[in-house]
């Protein structure tokens, strides 16, 4: 998951997703954001137990070693390896990335790493590495006009690093939702999530009523977008939110991109 101009919520939508996984298998928050250490810094985690003693065990181990004892846990349980900067980032053919939870468990189940970019800057290697890794990657937006002409600008460069497996979601208020998005850019559409700031803060480690955030519409939406991120990583088909129901939540908010070829 990442974005390319703005902050709308990529951190907060990994974590949510991750927590509303369906399992059988289980999903980990995986920092790989160039800024790093927002889920330390957050959740009053350990900056030094994650990908920089992750790299120090394969290191001693000869690219041998487990991945639990780099993991730390959210409040509410997701597993996180907390981000890394500047010479502790790693790209995805490298040997700690070999480790990441990502396979059979051996009942069936399969593990899945949720990948955290952050904002993605075309020209990064190392975040381009795990685009053209991943099995699906997801580009986050608003719904607004210059977020739309910057993801236009940008598409046909990152379909490419992606092999085509790219989606859009658009988050927010914004005038413009996916399904407009997505025929201006070119970007399968996945479907919108409302802003819900106060739910989101919540998710985020600020202090709040837990029920407040299991009531938001953007949990609800988070949770629909898990089943179908888990459907289509299952080779099964799979609809977007708006199949789902999803649009109902922001009904009447798309509007047409032909102002914008002007």
């Amino acid at each position: 998951m990442f974005s390319l101009k703005g902050s709308p919520g990529v951190t907060t939508l990994a974590c949510m997703l991750a927590a509303s996984w369906p399992g059988p298998g289980i999903a980990t928050v995986v920092e790989a954001d160039p800024a790093g250490g927002d889920l330390a810094a957050r959740f009053g985690l350990s900056a030094k137990v994650g990908w920089p003693s992750l790299s120090a065990a394969t290191r001693r181990s000869d690219g041998i070693a487990g991945i639990t004892p780099h993991l730390q846990k959210l409040p509410g349980g997701v597993p996180v390896l907390v981000g890394a900067l500047g010479s502790d980032r790693r790209a995805a053919g490298s040997q700690e990335a070999g480790i990441l939870p990502m396979g059979d468990t051996g009942e069936g189940a399969q593990d899945v790493a949720i990948m955290d970019l952050g904002r993605f800057s075309i020209g990064d290697d190392l975040s381009g590495s795990w685009l053209r890794a991943g099995d699906i990657s997801v580009v986050v937006t608003g719904g607004e006009a210059s977020a739309a002409l910057h993801l236009r600008q940008r598409a046909s460069e990152l379909l490419d690093l992606c092999g085509g497996q790219l989606a859009l979601l658009v988050v927010g208020s914004g005038p413009y939702g996916c399904r407009a998005m997505s025929e201006f850019t070119g970007i399968e559409s996945l479907g919108d999530l409302p802003c819900d700031s106060a739910a989101a803060a919540v998710a985020s480690g600020a202090s709040g009523s837990a029920r407040r955030l299991e009531r938001s519409l953007l949990w609800i939406g988070a949770g629909r977008l898990a089943v179908t991120m888990a459907q289509r990583l299952d080779g099964a088909e799979a609809p977007g939110l708006e199949a789902a129901g999803h649009d109902s939540l922001l009904a009447g908010r798309d509007r047409t991109m032909t102002e914008m070829h002007g």
